[in-house]
């Protein structure tokens, strides 16, 4: 434990056998809130490990996983190693408000976001463009998802990929198991292609009035489901520019997915504030009670 000067506190532990483990908390102390959050775990007997960072301030944060390959025959881990990297998507309570009313609404800072400040993944296309960006929050079953644009074509894709499966980095390797499932809309069309067993079904998706902004909400296939968003942007109606991602996304591998980041319901909420989503701190815990779980 240290207090840096900056009035935070920074609370270290770690611990395991085999399976190695840490985490850092730091804590304001006027107001008293959660800043920070940094785990890792690696396995001392090989190559396996992961680092995840997250601010409690912006909801923003990444994790990225190291596993041996599988060989893509036997599926039996390889020498080399392969790594895999997402922007956990916040999974919140959030505002009944929001919920009645999302297609009005823009995700603020309760949201995951790709695409712009070096925020999320560049799947193809120039990493220095900036003129599309998404954003992305989960409740339940629910995916709601904004995408901002400078200008919509009948060629932008929305696309959203499932799997089920348990892609952690004890896993003995990654690049075996069923490849995600996707589901894919065309912007101007407003529908969803195909309805595979174990893809996202999309709900509804509308265009602002502006015709600037897109909001669309898809239903998982459950709750436990891992995703990826991608967006494939043409400005000219003819080629893909830019491919934006909340992982960094192989339709092949189901490692590749990405996943979400748990929001306490005690310590915050998402709420509907001028027509924007914001994050709520709360104040959960009494003075005499522990502050870090």
């Amino acid at each position: 434990m240290k207090i840096p000067g900056d009035g935070t506190l920074v609370y270290s532990v770690s611990g395991g056998s085999t399976w190695r483990w840490s985490r850092t908390v730091e804590i304001g102390l006027a107001p008293r809130e959660l800043v920070r959050e940094d785990t890792a775990g690696f396995w001392a007997m090989g190559e396996n490990e992961e680092a995840q960072s997250w601010s409690w301030r912006t909801f923003a944060g990444l994790t990225v996983a190291v596993a041996p390959k599988c060989d893509p025959k036997s599926g039996a881990p390889l020498s080399d190693t392969t790594e895999r990297a997402f922007v956990p998507v916040p999974a919140v309570a959030i505002d009944p408000t929001f919920v009645a009313e999302w297609q009005n609404i823009a995700l603020g800072d309760c949201a995951a976001h790709a695409g712009i400040d070096e925020r999320g993944f560049v799947l193809a296309g120039s990493a220095a463009r900036d003129d599309a960006e998404i954003a992305v929050v989960t409740m339940g079953d629910r995916v709601y998802i904004e995408v901002a644009d400078d200008v919509f074509t009948r060629k932008d894709t929305l696309e959203v990929w499932v799997t089920t499966q348990d892609t952690s980095y004890m896993s003995p390797c990654f690049g075996s198991g069923p490849a995600p499932v996707g589901a894919s809309s065309s912007v101007m069309a407003q529908s969803g292609a195909g309805a595979r067993p174990g893809a996202a079904k999309l709900q509804v998706m509308r265009l602002t009035s502006d015709r600037r902004r897109l909001r669309t909400v898809w239903a998982l296939p459950a709750v436990n489901a891992r995703f990826t968003v991608v967006y494939r942007d043409s400005d000219d109606d003819k080629r893909f520019e830019r491919v934006i991602a909340t992982s960094d996304f192989d339709p092949k591998d189901p490692s590749t997915v990405g996943g979400t980041r748990s929001i306490p319901n005690d310590r915050f909420a998402c709420e509907v504030e001028g027509g924007v989503l914001r994050q709520v701190a709360r104040e959960s815990r009494r003075a005499n009670e522990p502050f870090i779980d």
